[in-house]
């Protein structure tokens, strides 16, 4: 088993967290909860667009890349 990073959107708790993907759902981004406090994307070039809403709508949210194992060559 290999290893992926992938970019995800860190938030600073969990309640944010919920708050950015409710927001981001309403305007029909396909999120991925990654963990309690990170949110993924498909596909994965639609993650600077929804950093930049969740700035215009007051929700602090960084740019972070997490590692996650690969099952098989050549797919996530």
């Amino acid at each position: 088993m290999s290893e992926l990073t992938v970019p995800v959107l860190r938030c600073g708790s969990e309640e944010e967290c919920r708050h950015a993907v409710a927001v981001l759902r309403d305007q029909q981004f396909d999120v991925v909860l990654e963990s309690a406090t990170e949110i993924g994307f498909r596909p994965w070039s639609d993650l600077d667009e929804a950093r930049a809403l969740l700035d215009a709508e007051g929700i602090a949210c960084e740019r972070a890349d997490k590692t996650v194992a690969r099952w098989k060559p050549r797919a996530p």
